[in-house]
Formats: C-alpha cells, sequence, structure tokens
C-alpha cells in the first residue's frame, strides 16, 4: 500500500470527483503515506521479536550463539541485497511496477518476506503443552497486559542492563540511518559498502567468541579449518562478546566525531564502511546474551535436585521469549522517537531543515555522544557477565577443581570401607 498511496488516492479523488483540488490530494497522500508507515512499523515489532524469541525456544544454550550469528549474517545479506537494488533498474524487471524503483523494491521485499517467514512454519516448536495450563490472569486480554507490566519488575538483571545499552544506543542509531541516505547517489555507495563490511564482519565475528569459564556461555569448538585459521590469527584479550560490543560503540562513537575533520565523499565513504563493522555486532551481541540467559533460566526451572528428583525451582526471573524479546523491542523503538525530537530541536537551534549538511552532521555528532553512553552502559554488562576467555583461564582454578574431584572421590572410598567394615563385625558377633 505504501508504494501505491499515491495511485490510491488519485483513484479515491477521480471516483470523489476532486481531482482538481490538488493541495487536498497532495495532503492526503501525505496522511495515508504516513498511516502505512505507522501500520509498517506496528506489524514489524511482533515479526521481530517472534523470529528471535523462536531461536530461543528451538535451540539449545550451546548453540545460541550459532543460531544469533547466522540471523545476523542474514540481515547483513537482505542489507546488501537491498542497498545493491540502487544501482540497477529494477521497473525493467518488474513491468508492472511501471516506471519506479521503490514499487519494484517494495514487491521484491514483500515476496521475500512471504517466503523467509513461511520457512519458519517448518520449525518445530518447543510444546506449550509442556509448561502446564495456563495461569488465570493470561487468559484474558486485561490480564495479559497485567502479566507484561509485572514482567518489566521480573527481568533477569543483565537483560535489564543489556536492554539499557540498547536504549542508549539505538538513539545514535536512529540519528545515523534517519540522514545518512541525504547524500544522494553518493549516499547510495555509501550504504553498499556499509552493507558488504557489515556482511563480511557478520561472518567472522562469531568465529572470534571463544569458551569461557561461565557454563552459559560455552559454546563447541568448531573444527573446521576456516574456523580455526580465524582464531588463530583474529583472537585477542578483546574477542569475548561485552568487549566486542563495547569496541562496535567506540567505532560508531569515533566515526561520528569523525565528522569534524573529514568532509570529503571518498572520506565519508569509509567512514560509513568501519560503522558496517558496528552494525554487524549491534544485531550479533545484544541477542546473544538475551538468549543464552533466557535458555539457561528456562533450563534451571526444571533442573534435577540433588536428590535425583524432579522438583521444580521457583521461577525468579521472567523466562516467556515471545514477553521478553518484546519488552527488549520496545527497548529499540523508544529511541525512534526520542532521536526524532533530539535531531528536529538540533535543526532548530541551527537554523536549518532536513538535509542540511551542517544541522545534519550535528545530529550525527549527538549520536556519537550516546553511543558513548551506550559503552557505559555495556561495562555494566559486562560486569554482570563478569567471565573470562578460557584461554586465559589460571592453572590454579584448574587444579582446584580437579583437587576437590579427587578429594570427592577419596571420601566415597572411605565411607564405602567403613560400611564394609562395619558389616564384617556384625557378622562376627
Amino acid at each position: 500500500m505504501l508504494a501505491w498511496t499515491k495511485d490510491m488516492v488519485h483513484t479515491i479523488a477521480w471516483i470523489a470527483d476532486v481531482r482538481t483540488d490538488h493541495r487536498s490530494v497532495q495532503e492526503a497522500t501525505l496522511m495515508m503515506a504516513a498511516v502505512c508507515v505507522w501500520i509498517l512499523n506496528f506489524a514489524i515489532q511482533p515479526l521481530q521479536s517472534g523470529v528471535r524469541a523462536l531461536i530461543i525456544d528451538s535451540c539449545p544454550p550451546e548453540y545460541m550463539d550459532t543460531a544469533n550469528a547466522w540471523a545476523s549474517r542474514m540481515i547483513s545479506i537482505g542489507s546488501l541485497l537491498g542497498y545493491s537494488s540502487g544501482f540497477v533498474h529494477l521497473p525493467s524487471f518488474l513491468e508492472f511496477s511501471g516506471n519506479s524503483k521503490f514499487k519494484a523494491l517494495c514487491v521484491l521485499a514483500t515476496s521475500g518476506l512471504v517466503v523467509t517467514v513461511s520457512l519458519c512454519l517448518l520449525i518445530r516448536e518447543r510444546d506449550p503443552n509442556e509448561d502446564g495450563a495456563p495461569e488465570k490472569e493470561l487468559r484474558g486480554v486485561v490480564g495479559k497486559f497485567k502479566y507484561i507490566r509485572r514482567s518489566v519488575f521480573k527481568l533477569h538483571p543483565l537483560v535489564v542492563k543489556v536492554m539499557k545499552a540498547q536504549f542508549w544506543s539505538w538513539i545514535g542509531w536512529f540519528s545515523f540511518m534517519y540522514y545518512i541516505t541525504t547524500a544522494g547517489r553518493h549516499g547510495s555507495l555509501a550504504l553498499l559498502v556499509f552493507a558488504i563490511t557489515q556482511l563480511i564482519t557478520s561472518i567472522i565475528a562469531p568465529f572470534l567468541i571463544p569458551k569461557t569459564n561461565w557454563d552459559a556461555f560455552a559454546s563447541p569448538t568448531s573444527k573446521s579449518l576456516l574456523s580455526r585459521l580465524i582464531r588463530k590469527f583474529t583472537r585477542t584479550p578483546w574477542s569475548t562478546l561485552c568487549n566486542l560490543w563495547m569496541l562496535s560503540h567506540f567505532l560508531f562513537a569515533l566515526s561520528m566525531f569523525s565528522t569534524l575533520f573529514i568532509t570529503t565523499v571518498s572520506g565519508t565513504i569509509v567512514l560509513t564502511s568501519i560503522i558496517g563493522i558496528s552494525a554487524a555486532l549491534a544485531q550479533f551481541v545484544p541477542f546473544t546474551l538475551i538468549s543464552i540467559v533466557l535458555s539457561n533460566n528456562q533450563n534451571s526451572n526444571n533442573r534435577p535436585d540433588s536428590a535425583g528428583g524432579n522438583k521444580k525451582h521457583p521461577r525468579q526471573y521472567e523466562t516467556q521469549p515471545g514477553i521478553v524479546m518484546g519488552l527488549h523491542n520496545m527497548a529499540i523503538a523508544a529511541p525512534q522517537l526520542i532521536a526524532a525530537a533530539g535531531s528536529s530541536l538540533i535543526f532548530w537551534v541551527m537554523g536549518g531543515e532536513a538535509g542540511d549538511a551542517r544541522s545534519t552532521v550535528w545530529v550525527l555528532r549527538a549520536g556519537g555522544l550516546m553511543m558513548l553512553m551506550a559503552m557505559y552502559m555495556t561495562t555494566k554488562v559486562k560486569g554482570e557477565v563478569g567471565y573470562e576467555p578460557a584461554y586465559e583461564l589460571r592453572a590454579s582454578e584448574a587444579a582446584a577443581a580437579a583437587g576437590e574431584e579427587q578429594s570427592q572421590g577419596l571420601l566415597s572410598e572411605v565411607e564405602m570401607a567403613a560400611s564394609n567394615d562395619t558389616d564384617v563385625g556384625l557378622e562376627v558377633a
């Protein structure tokens, strides 16, 4: 509907015989386009949170990083296809779209969305009947909203900190996305380079994450030649989830502040390509952190007790993927309003209009400041995680663990010997 808004309004105006009122037709077109964009934003939220929740429901904890890595790669491929379409005359392939690239792109995007979402129907989901009967308050619409409101206060501390970091970072991202396309043809080239860098980073980044001494982040080591080579030559002490996320914030902020002295088109393209690294990590790290925490909390709820039974542990945190990922999406969507209001304020102070280069660069720099705040909040996430890479484990910790296992074995042998002596004494008596 968005691509054909103008045609629909003109058709309605022709039926109502008000085609001569060009001003009213133009205002109606803008209003209908705004409604379509609002509906699009509303519809995409459950789609995004649903896909991420499906990953949590379908994958075991040790494969969460791999699943989210592939999600990041698919997003990067979609960005690459979308931005590269700006250099192709799509209407020549889709004649029914007329002479509009936007119409042709909307048709391709919609078709791709239908195909990819339909593939999700082939995935075998977790049976919700295994969770038992739903709580009474979840049977009504009002009760569901009350449950969601209470879930805000039952989120895992790590998830809350990730959401705070996401909130500040997406203020910067929306500021960037609003105005990067104002550079015309050079802007299309910059975004294409951005998508290429994003795809390359999304392929390499997951191989940089080592095993950790925190069981929630343990992942199987890939034995492929490519993964071993990448790990050998690129892994550093910074190769942890939180450290890579902090690095992505820093690269974004540095690129935004570099607009103070970079004014050439080639320099802008280079900066945009660097931001592609940040974009890939932003689509991978936070979702992996949340997914693994939720998956491990779900498993701990049904973990057998020490007596060998199946005593169910009381739920301490909200573990329903749909609710948690929906709240996470709110932490991403809310900055859109703040970024729009802040950008308007900057344009008003600078006396410029949308597309004005002098005002736009200050909007980008303000986004860089927000990203520094996100970097600070990510340090809180790192403090909550509190893990070290496996190759940095102290030998003393390993020795202590081995000593503890040996002590437990000796204790078991002593208890068995004592039991045997008691039995022999009873027989003699």
